[in-house]
């Protein structure tokens, strides 16, 4: 059974069959609205369902489709639109506004940041094999500003690979626009310090056997 209410232009019934109490209007382009006090909290349109306040699940909420995605969007200050939703066996964060991904984790649990990741401390548990800090580019660096000691906390002590296979250490001063090498150390071993070198003993030896020991006079 059924209970019909003629509207201007068209009609909207309640309808009870086999399966489920049925609520529907027979316009493709009308809404239908749920409200409380008479005021509107839930409204289904034909392209789905606009909420007015918060939504409570007891249960768990499944999204079902080729690109499932829940869409986040500001309204205040700037309009800045995000979205959350998972593609081809991927976790996606997305910047619908500028049309990027920002954060996913791929289906072997590898993460890309596509910006810069700025935090008071990182902690790293890794395994005992490779790197637990891997870093492949055209010019991987580390840059470490000590915001307690340096005298300009723009400047930048860094560790940069360079050139076959050799690693350099260099020191920016940010006031004078310089970048400055204060060691390097190539794939076979070889160093070179830029300035001198305190040690309370050093040993030097050579590959034709030839030895010479320094030791402090303390």
């Amino acid at each position: 059974g059924q209970i019909q209410i003629d509207g201007a232009g068209y009609k909207a019934a309640i309808a009870l069959d086999t399966d489920a109490m049925n609520i529907y209007t027979t316009s493709a382009s009308r809404d239908v609205v749920l409200g409380v006090n008479e005021a509107e909290i839930l409204r289904v349109e034909p392209t789905g369902i606009d909420v007015t306040g918060t939504g409570t699940f007891s249960g768990n909420l499944t999204l079902s489709t080729t690109y499932p995605k829940i869409q986040l969007t500001d309204t205040t200050g700037v309009d800045r639109n995000f979205s959350v939703g998972t593609n081809n066996e991927t976790f996606t964060v997305r910047n619908e506004t500028a049309g990027s991904d920002s954060f996913t984790i791929y289906n072997d649990n590898t993460a890309t940041f596509t910006g810069k990741i700025t935090a008071p401390e990182l902690t790293i548990t890794g395994g005992s094999d490779g790197a637990d800090i891997y870093i492949n580019n055209t010019s991987p660096t580390l840059g470490f500003t000590d915001s307690n000691s340096f005298s300009d906390s723009n400047d930048i002590y860094i560790v940069r690979g360079s050139s076959s296979g050799k690693l350099q250490f260099q020191f920016k001063d940010d006031s004078a626009g310089t970048t400055t090498q204060t060691f390097l150390i190539d794939q076979t071993g070889n160093a070179d310090f830029a300035g001198s070198v305190t040690a309370d003993g050093l040993t030097v030896q050579t590959t034709n056997g030839l030895n010479a020991v320094l030791e402090s006079a303390n």
